[in-house]
Protein backbone atom coordinates (compact mmCIF):
# COMPACT_ATOMS: atom_id res chain seq x y z
CA UNK A 1 0.00 0.00 0.00
CA UNK A 2 1.41 3.35 -0.96
CA UNK A 3 2.06 6.23 1.40
CA UNK A 4 -0.75 8.15 -0.18
CA UNK A 5 -3.22 5.32 0.50
CA UNK A 6 -2.12 5.06 4.15
CA UNK A 7 -2.49 8.83 4.67
CA UNK A 8 -5.93 8.71 3.08
CA UNK A 9 -7.10 5.87 5.35
CA UNK A 10 -5.82 7.64 8.50
CA UNK A 11 -7.55 10.84 7.45
CA UNK A 12 -10.84 8.97 6.96
CA UNK A 13 -10.52 7.43 10.45
CA UNK A 14 -9.81 10.81 12.03
CA UNK A 15 -12.75 12.44 10.31
CA UNK A 16 -15.09 9.57 11.27
CA UNK A 17 -14.04 9.74 14.94
CA UNK A 18 -14.55 13.49 14.95
CA UNK A 19 -18.13 13.24 13.69
CA UNK A 20 -19.02 10.16 15.73
CA UNK A 21 -19.67 7.78 12.85
CA UNK A 22 -18.18 4.42 11.95
CA UNK A 23 -15.24 4.61 9.59
CA UNK A 24 -15.50 2.87 6.26
CA UNK A 25 -12.29 1.07 5.30
CA UNK A 26 -11.54 1.23 1.65
CA UNK A 27 -10.55 -2.01 0.00
CA UNK A 28 -6.92 -2.24 -0.78
CA UNK A 29 -7.59 -2.67 -4.44
CA UNK A 30 -9.46 0.67 -4.67
CA UNK A 31 -7.52 2.87 -6.93
CA UNK A 32 -7.01 6.27 -5.41
CA UNK A 33 -4.47 7.39 -7.89
CA UNK A 34 -7.08 9.26 -9.89
CA UNK A 35 -8.03 11.53 -6.99
CA UNK A 36 -6.87 15.10 -7.42
CA UNK A 37 -4.26 16.16 -4.88
CA UNK A 38 -6.49 18.84 -3.35
CA UNK A 39 -9.17 16.26 -2.45
CA UNK A 40 -6.78 14.12 -0.41
CA UNK A 41 -6.47 15.45 3.17
CA UNK A 42 -2.92 15.51 4.49
CA UNK A 43 -2.21 13.70 7.75
CA UNK A 44 -1.16 16.11 10.49
CA UNK A 45 -2.73 19.13 8.84
CA UNK A 46 -5.48 21.08 10.63
CA UNK A 47 -8.71 19.22 10.05
CA UNK A 48 -11.29 21.83 9.05
CA UNK A 49 -14.19 19.70 10.22
CA UNK A 50 -12.53 19.15 13.57
CA UNK A 51 -11.84 22.86 13.89
CA UNK A 52 -15.41 23.69 13.02
CA UNK A 53 -16.74 21.37 15.72
CA UNK A 54 -14.15 22.46 18.24
CA UNK A 55 -14.66 26.11 17.42
CA UNK A 56 -18.40 25.74 17.33
CA UNK A 57 -18.59 26.19 21.11
CA UNK A 58 -20.10 29.57 20.50
CA UNK A 59 -23.56 28.16 21.09
CA UNK A 60 -22.44 26.63 24.39
CA UNK A 61 -20.54 29.74 25.41
CA UNK A 62 -23.40 31.98 24.38
CA UNK A 63 -25.85 29.87 26.38
CA UNK A 64 -23.53 29.91 29.38
CA UNK A 65 -22.81 33.61 29.05
CA UNK A 66 -26.35 34.55 28.06
CA UNK A 67 -27.81 35.99 31.21
CA UNK A 68 -30.72 37.34 29.24
CA UNK A 69 -32.90 34.68 30.84
CA UNK A 70 -32.59 36.60 34.09
CA UNK A 71 -35.89 38.44 34.78
CA UNK A 72 -35.68 42.03 33.71
CA UNK A 73 -33.32 41.34 30.74
CA UNK A 74 -34.28 40.89 27.12
CA UNK A 75 -35.52 37.30 27.30
CA UNK A 76 -39.28 37.69 27.01
CA UNK A 77 -39.82 33.95 27.44
CA UNK A 78 -38.69 33.97 31.07
CA UNK A 79 -41.41 34.97 33.58
CA UNK A 80 -40.72 37.81 35.94
CA UNK A 81 -40.05 36.73 39.50
CA UNK A 82 -42.70 37.84 42.02
CA UNK A 83 -41.14 39.14 45.22
CA UNK A 84 -42.05 37.15 48.31
CA UNK A 85 -44.69 38.69 50.58
CA UNK A 86 -44.07 38.45 54.30
CA UNK A 87 -46.80 38.83 56.91
CA UNK A 88 -44.46 38.35 59.82
CA UNK A 89 -45.02 40.37 62.98
CA UNK A 90 -44.26 39.81 66.65
CA UNK A 91 -47.05 37.22 67.04
CA UNK A 92 -46.58 34.95 64.01
CA UNK A 93 -47.24 32.11 63.41
CA UNK A 94 -50.73 32.68 64.86
CA UNK A 95 -52.69 31.53 61.81
CA UNK A 96 -55.09 29.16 63.64
CA UNK A 97 -56.86 29.02 66.99
CA UNK A 98 -54.41 26.32 68.09
CA UNK A 99 -51.52 28.73 67.46
CA UNK A 100 -53.31 31.81 68.82
CA UNK A 101 -51.14 34.45 70.50
CA UNK A 102 -52.18 35.00 74.13
CA UNK A 103 -52.87 38.65 74.91
CA UNK A 104 -53.87 40.65 77.94
CA UNK A 105 -55.77 43.91 77.95
CA UNK A 106 -54.16 46.85 76.19
CA UNK A 107 -53.15 48.16 72.76
CA UNK A 108 -51.02 46.20 70.29
CA UNK A 109 -49.64 48.30 67.40
CA UNK A 110 -47.45 47.20 64.49
CA UNK A 111 -49.46 44.12 63.46
CA UNK A 112 -49.61 42.90 59.86
CA UNK A 113 -52.01 40.77 57.86
CA UNK A 114 -52.27 39.39 54.30
CA UNK A 115 -55.04 37.86 52.22
CA UNK A 116 -55.56 34.22 53.29
CA UNK A 117 -53.29 34.61 56.34
CA UNK A 118 -55.61 35.01 59.35
CA UNK A 119 -54.40 36.17 62.76
CA UNK A 120 -55.76 34.59 65.96
CA UNK A 121 -55.48 36.06 69.46
CA UNK A 122 -56.56 34.38 72.71
CA UNK A 123 -57.84 36.32 75.72
CA UNK A 124 -59.08 34.95 79.06
CA UNK A 125 -62.44 36.40 80.12
CA UNK A 126 -64.84 35.99 83.03
CA UNK A 127 -68.60 35.71 83.12
CA UNK A 128 -70.02 39.20 83.45
CA UNK A 129 -67.22 40.84 81.45
CA UNK A 130 -67.99 42.97 78.45
CA UNK A 131 -65.15 42.64 75.95
CA UNK A 132 -64.49 45.79 73.92
CA UNK A 133 -62.32 45.12 70.86
CA UNK A 134 -61.11 47.70 68.36
CA UNK A 135 -59.14 47.30 65.13
CA UNK A 136 -57.55 50.42 63.64
CA UNK A 137 -56.60 50.31 59.94
CA UNK A 138 -57.08 52.07 56.59
CA UNK A 139 -59.80 50.32 54.61
CA UNK A 140 -58.38 51.56 51.28
CA UNK A 141 -55.37 49.29 51.95
CA UNK A 142 -57.68 46.30 52.45
CA UNK A 143 -60.90 45.50 54.29
CA UNK A 144 -60.18 43.83 57.65
CA UNK A 145 -62.90 42.08 59.65
CA UNK A 146 -62.88 40.50 63.10
CA UNK A 147 -64.82 37.63 64.65
CA UNK A 148 -64.94 36.60 68.31
CA UNK A 149 -65.25 32.87 69.01
CA UNK A 150 -65.57 30.87 72.21
CA UNK A 151 -63.39 27.87 73.12
CA UNK A 152 -65.65 25.56 71.09
CA UNK A 153 -65.27 27.73 67.97
CA UNK A 154 -68.84 29.08 68.16
CA UNK A 155 -69.45 32.62 66.93
CA UNK A 156 -69.98 35.19 69.71
CA UNK A 157 -69.73 38.58 68.00
CA UNK A 158 -68.20 40.18 64.90
CA UNK A 159 -67.20 43.45 63.25
CA UNK A 160 -67.68 43.35 59.46
CA UNK A 161 -68.19 46.88 58.15
CA UNK A 162 -66.67 48.14 54.88
CA UNK A 163 -65.12 51.24 56.47
CA UNK A 164 -61.93 52.14 58.29
CA UNK A 165 -61.59 50.32 61.63
CA UNK A 166 -63.78 47.70 63.30
CA UNK A 167 -65.41 47.73 66.73
CA UNK A 168 -67.21 44.99 68.62
CA UNK A 169 -68.56 44.53 72.11
CA UNK A 170 -69.47 41.14 73.54
CA UNK A 171 -71.09 40.26 76.84
CA UNK A 172 -69.37 37.18 78.26
CA UNK A 173 -71.66 34.56 79.80
CA UNK A 174 -69.07 31.97 80.89
CA UNK A 175 -65.50 31.98 82.18
CA UNK A 176 -63.04 30.75 79.59
CA UNK A 177 -60.64 31.42 76.77
CA UNK A 178 -61.99 33.39 73.84
CA UNK A 179 -60.43 33.85 70.39
CA UNK A 180 -60.37 36.95 68.19
CA UNK A 181 -59.97 36.01 64.54
CA UNK A 182 -58.69 38.90 62.41
CA UNK A 183 -58.94 38.35 58.64
CA UNK A 184 -58.94 40.12 55.27
CA UNK A 185 -62.23 40.30 53.35
CA UNK A 186 -62.02 40.45 49.56
CA UNK A 187 -58.91 40.66 47.38
CA UNK A 188 -58.48 44.40 46.88
CA UNK A 189 -55.81 46.41 48.64
CA UNK A 190 -52.13 46.13 49.51
CA UNK A 191 -50.45 42.69 49.69
CA UNK A 192 -49.33 43.41 53.27
CA UNK A 193 -51.47 45.57 55.53
CA UNK A 194 -50.81 47.02 58.96
CA UNK A 195 -53.28 47.35 61.80
CA UNK A 196 -53.55 47.92 65.56
CA UNK A 197 -55.55 45.79 67.98
CA UNK A 198 -56.96 47.07 71.27
CA UNK A 199 -58.62 44.98 73.99
CA UNK A 200 -60.52 46.29 77.01
CA UNK A 201 -63.01 44.86 79.48
CA UNK A 202 -65.86 46.55 81.31
CA UNK A 203 -68.89 45.42 83.23
CA UNK A 204 -72.03 44.35 81.41
CA UNK A 205 -74.52 47.24 81.64
CA UNK A 206 -78.02 46.80 82.94
CA UNK A 207 -80.45 45.65 80.23
CA UNK A 208 -82.18 48.46 78.38
CA UNK A 209 -85.74 47.88 77.28
CA UNK A 210 -86.52 48.54 73.66
CA UNK A 211 -88.62 51.71 73.28
CA UNK A 212 -92.28 50.96 72.79
CA UNK A 213 -94.10 51.94 69.63
CA UNK A 214 -97.80 51.76 68.65
CA UNK A 215 -97.42 48.17 67.35
CA UNK A 216 -95.81 46.49 70.36
CA UNK A 217 -95.80 43.78 71.52
CA UNK A 218 -95.51 42.24 68.05
CA UNK A 219 -92.41 40.13 68.76
CA UNK A 220 -93.51 36.87 67.08
CA UNK A 221 -95.83 35.52 64.38
CA UNK A 222 -98.68 34.91 66.79
CA UNK A 223 -98.68 38.55 67.96
CA UNK A 224 -98.13 40.14 64.52
CA UNK A 225 -99.78 43.56 64.15
CA UNK A 226 -102.36 43.64 61.37
CA UNK A 227 -101.80 46.39 58.82
CA UNK A 228 -103.11 47.20 55.37
CA UNK A 229 -101.77 49.29 52.53
CA UNK A 230 -100.26 52.56 53.73
CA UNK A 231 -97.32 54.20 55.53
CA UNK A 232 -96.53 53.71 59.20
CA UNK A 233 -93.84 55.86 60.84
CA UNK A 234 -92.07 55.76 64.18
CA UNK A 235 -91.57 52.02 64.63
CA UNK A 236 -88.71 51.01 66.96
CA UNK A 237 -86.61 47.86 66.94
CA UNK A 238 -83.78 46.37 69.04
CA UNK A 239 -81.48 43.36 68.96
CA UNK A 240 -83.33 40.13 69.82
CA UNK A 241 -86.63 42.05 69.62
CA UNK A 242 -88.05 41.59 66.08
CA UNK A 243 -91.24 43.19 64.80
CA UNK A 244 -93.98 41.23 62.96
CA UNK A 245 -96.79 42.59 60.81
CA UNK A 246 -99.64 40.78 59.02
CA UNK A 247 -100.95 41.84 55.59
CA UNK A 248 -103.88 40.19 53.80
CA UNK A 249 -103.46 39.89 50.02
CA UNK A 250 -105.70 38.47 47.32
CA UNK A 251 -104.44 36.04 44.71
CA UNK A 252 -102.65 37.86 41.90
CA UNK A 253 -101.90 41.00 43.90
CA UNK A 254 -98.41 42.43 44.07
CA UNK A 255 -97.23 43.15 47.62
CA UNK A 256 -94.39 45.67 48.06
CA UNK A 257 -92.90 46.34 51.50
CA UNK A 258 -90.38 49.11 52.28
CA UNK A 259 -88.42 49.69 55.49
CA UNK A 260 -86.87 53.16 55.68
CA UNK A 261 -84.05 53.69 58.21
CA UNK A 262 -80.47 54.95 58.71
CA UNK A 263 -78.10 52.00 58.61
CA UNK A 264 -75.42 53.71 60.75
CA UNK A 265 -77.81 53.58 63.69
CA UNK A 266 -78.49 49.88 63.19
CA UNK A 267 -78.80 47.48 60.27
CA UNK A 268 -82.44 46.40 59.81
CA UNK A 269 -83.28 43.36 57.65
CA UNK A 270 -86.61 42.45 56.06
CA UNK A 271 -88.44 39.18 55.37
CA UNK A 272 -91.88 38.45 53.84
CA UNK A 273 -93.41 35.02 54.54
CA UNK A 274 -96.15 33.70 52.22
CA UNK A 275 -99.16 31.69 53.47
CA UNK A 276 -97.46 28.44 52.41
CA UNK A 277 -94.33 29.23 54.50
CA UNK A 278 -92.05 30.22 51.64
CA UNK A 279 -90.28 33.53 52.12
CA UNK A 280 -88.17 36.25 50.51
CA UNK A 281 -85.52 38.34 52.29
CA UNK A 282 -83.72 41.68 51.88
CA UNK A 283 -80.48 41.84 53.88
CA UNK A 284 -78.27 44.62 52.50
CA UNK A 285 -75.87 46.64 54.65
CA UNK A 286 -77.09 50.06 53.50
CA UNK A 287 -79.97 52.36 54.27
CA UNK A 288 -83.47 50.95 53.68
CA UNK A 289 -84.76 47.56 52.55
CA UNK A 290 -87.46 46.72 49.99
CA UNK A 291 -89.21 43.57 48.80
CA UNK A 292 -91.84 42.91 46.13
CA UNK A 293 -93.77 39.62 46.23
CA UNK A 294 -96.23 38.31 43.65
CA UNK A 295 -99.21 36.93 45.57
CA UNK A 296 -99.84 33.52 44.03
CA UNK A 297 -101.92 32.47 47.05
CA UNK A 298 -104.69 34.43 48.73
CA UNK A 299 -104.16 34.80 52.48
CA UNK A 300 -102.09 36.47 55.18
CA UNK A 301 -98.52 37.49 54.41
CA UNK A 302 -96.22 38.04 57.38
CA UNK A 303 -93.69 40.87 57.37
CA UNK A 304 -90.74 40.54 59.76
CA UNK A 305 -88.24 43.29 60.62
CA UNK A 306 -85.08 42.34 62.56
CA UNK A 307 -82.11 44.36 63.82
CA UNK A 308 -78.99 42.55 62.59
CA UNK A 309 -76.40 44.93 64.12
CA UNK A 310 -76.56 47.89 66.50
CA UNK A 311 -73.41 50.03 66.08
CA UNK A 312 -75.20 53.35 66.59
CA UNK A 313 -75.08 55.69 69.55
CA UNK A 314 -78.69 55.07 70.48
CA UNK A 315 -80.09 51.78 71.75
CA UNK A 316 -81.76 50.04 68.82
CA UNK A 317 -83.05 51.88 65.76
CA UNK A 318 -86.22 53.40 64.38
CA UNK A 319 -87.79 52.91 60.95
CA UNK A 320 -90.82 53.68 58.82
CA UNK A 321 -92.89 50.91 57.24
CA UNK A 322 -94.60 51.26 53.85
CA UNK A 323 -97.02 48.64 52.43
CA UNK A 324 -98.37 48.66 48.88
CA UNK A 325 -100.91 46.29 47.30
CA UNK A 326 -101.55 46.47 43.56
Amino acid sequence: MSTLEIRTLLSVFATALTFGCSPQVLPEDDDLSDLPDEEVPALGDDDDATEEVADDDDATEEAADDDDATPGDDDDSAPDEVPAVSCEDAYEENDTAELAASLGLGAYPGLTICQGDDDYYAVALLAGDRLVLDLSFVDADGDIDVQLQDAAGAWVASGTTANDDEHLEADIAEDGLYFARVYRFGTEGEPVQGYELSLDVGEVPEPVDCPLDPWEDNDDEASASIVGAGSFSGASICMDDPDWFAVDAAEGQRLTVDLLFIDEEGDVDLRVVAPDGTYSSAVSVSDDETLTVESTLAGTYLVRATLFADPGLEHGNTYDLSVSLQ
